[in-house]
């Protein structure tokens, strides 16, 4: 995952950022 562009609150609300329907929530935040 590119973690260098998910803010590190996000990172922190979604521990599990990376799987498939979380990185579509992070495609749908830009």
């Amino acid at each position: 995952c590119d973690c260098s562009k998910v803010p590190e609150e996000f990172i922190v609300q979604h521990p599990s950022h990376g799987n498939p329907p979380t990185l579509f929530l992070v495609l749908r935040g830009e």
